[in-house]
């Protein structure tokens, strides 16, 4: 076990215990609307960051690499689609629903498709949706945070599983949604200098962007190809049209994506929380994806691709660091080495191991969301449900 690693993790997990206290402290529990919505009053680069990194998921460390090191340049496709999915969410549905929602006093999105088109059947009929098909999805990130803590601390995976839920239950229960929003944009900002370090990291070991894509296209040169490994998806637009739109409009209706709509600080809030989230998608989004490519090079034989970005993490020892001997790897020698900002890979340690808490707590949000496996349903119902919002908002 990484007693630096878990330093770290002790380190983060009282900075986010410390924003469910700031949120008790400024009313975020004082009544129904301030629990569950946040008082509305969440700005533009909270609300955008909190539905990024809720959105996100486990995906981007487990499935994003995955992809990269299976099918190479491929896996940009959807990528492409998921930089675009924070301004499509808040163009299409933000500014409208976030008016509408308090007019009809609605604190979640399925009492305002009920309000919307009065009926009780239509409650139950979403909430059993919403409890099957995003039940699955939640338990998905269970699995990927379990895989991750693991990893990076040598915890059992119970274990870890164990202590990270029950952080998260006590943060949320002591703020609400004002301490999931504001503790979203802190694991938002560890997530992109995780992600980025880590990036930096591998290129510095492979030499450089250029001379990692040609050490690539040597191994595979279809792995550089936009068709995937062997050419297999040469010609397939319908494929690459799903690709694209899967991660783009996939998650427009998820309950939970819709209420970050619904607790902005006004309508207007909208297009600048566009913009934010625009911004960080396109630092972020591509990483992952990125990383799982070169990750070919670093660890050519690995058992589990959904594993790379956290292996290449573990390639990296930053322990050296710590190493002042004349054979060290980071000793400096004339001047500047190079290869000491590897050490930086820690802060991907962090990001790998603790991002998925936000996600976890979709299944308090949603109560019984925990049911079973099959996550890739709920980018489907996330797309209809998206739909039947759009519908909702915008006739008079």
């Amino acid at each position: 076990m990484n007693t630096t690693v878990i330093v770290f993790l002790v380190l983060y997990y009282i900075i986010v215990l410390g924003i469910g206290y700031w949120a008790l402290r400024s009313g975020g529990s004082d009544d129904l609307e301030g629990y569950l919505l946040g008082g509305r009053k969440i700005g533009p680069a909270t609300t955008a960051l909190t539905l990024q990194t809720t959105s996100m998921s486990g995906f981007m460390f487990l499935g994003a690499g995955s992809l990269g090191y299976i099918q190479g340049y491929y896996a940009l496709w959807f990528a492409a689609g998921d930089i675009g999915g924070g301004v499509l969410n808040f163009s299409i549905i933000g500014r409208r629903m976030r008016k509408i929602s308090q007019l009809f006093g609605a604190l979640t999105a399925i009492e305002y498709l009920e309000k919307r088109y009065p009926s009780t059947s239509l409650r139950i009929f979403s909430g059993l949706l919403t409890i099957s098909l995003l039940g699955f999805y939640v338990l998905a990130q269970f699995i990927a945070g379990g895989k991750g803590m693991a990893l990076v601390t040598g915890m059992p995976y119970p274990v870890a599983l164990a202590i990270a839920v029950s952080i998260i239950v006590l943060y949320t229960f002591m703020g609400g949604y004002l301490a999931v929003a504001y503790t979203d944009f802190f694991q938002s900002l560890i997530m992109l200098f995780g992600v980025m370090w880590i990036f930096i990291a591998i290129l510095i070991e492979l030499g450089g962007f250029n001379n990692a894509n040609n050490m690539v296209g040597n191994l595979d040169p279809s792995l550089l190809s936009i068709w995937g490994k062997d050419l297999g998806f040469e010609g397939q637009w319908g494929v690459v049209a799903g690709a694209l739109m899967i991660f783009s409009i996939g998650y427009l209706g998820w309950p939970h994506v819709v209420t970050r709509h619904m607790a902005m600080k006004c309508p207007s809030t909208a297009r600048e929380a566009g913009a934010w989230a625009t911004i960080w998608n396109l630092f972020f989004v591509p990483t992952p994806y990125l990383i799982g490519i070169f990750a070919i090079l670093v660890i050519p034989d690995i058992s589990d691709p959904e594993m790379a970005i956290f292996e290449v993490a573990g390639k990296l020892d930053v322990d050296d660091l710590f190493d002042a001997s004349a054979n060290a790897r980071y000793h400096y020698n004339g001047g500047f080495n190079h290869k000491a900002i590897i050490a930086w890979v820690l802060s991907g340690y962090i990001a790998v191991g603790t991002v998925w808490p936000n996600i976890l707590v979709l299944g308090l949000g949603d109560f019984f969301a925990n049911l079973g496996g099959g996550g890739g349903y709920a980018w489907i119902i996330g797309a209809s449900l998206g739909a039947v919002v759009h519908l909702a908002i915008s006739k008079r």
